[in-house]
């Protein structure tokens, strides 16, 4: 059932370009086989906003969006139920995933060290918004 509550959200995301995250365990009914509720939230909801240390990185801005979504399924009964809930919509925060041609050449030549393949890559490529830490990850 986790993996249906999962297609479920990630068709949301595709639709309306926010991110949700599992907010709480699932409630998985002891009584009944095959019927579970999920609980999501808004990943930059306030309610999930933690205490941090200081640090000098940047934090991701939150909203008092109240963004939620609840996913119950009863497969017995061949039943989803969908409930979203924001009471704000913020402008959606800018994508800063590496480009896929720019992890497709770092993987081609993972062999040089870092130095070498920041400069092969700008050769090739405008990465002045790529980090070193992007590069390092793929």
């Amino acid at each position: 059932m986790k993996s249906i509550a999962n297609m479920i959200i990630d068709s949301i995301e595709e639709g309306d370009s926010y991110t949700w995250v599992v907010k709480t365990a699932p409630h998985i009914s002891t009584c009944h086989k095959n019927v579970s509720t999920f609980y999501f939230a808004c990943s930059q909801s306030n309610k999930l906003a933690c205490d941090y240390k200081e640090s000098n990185h940047p934090r991701i801005v939150r909203f008092n969006c109240h963004g939620m979504i609840v996913i119950y399924i009863n497969i017995p009964a061949s039943k989803i139920m969908v409930n979203l809930k924001y009471e704000i919509l913020y402008d959606r925060s800018v994508d800063v995933t590496t480009p896929i041609e720019i992890r497709q050449e770092i993987k081609e030549n993972i062999h040089l060290d870092p130095v070498q393949l920041r400069a092969h890559l700008s050769n090739r490529f405008d990465i002045s918004n790529i980090t070193m830490q992007q590069i390092r990850y793929w």
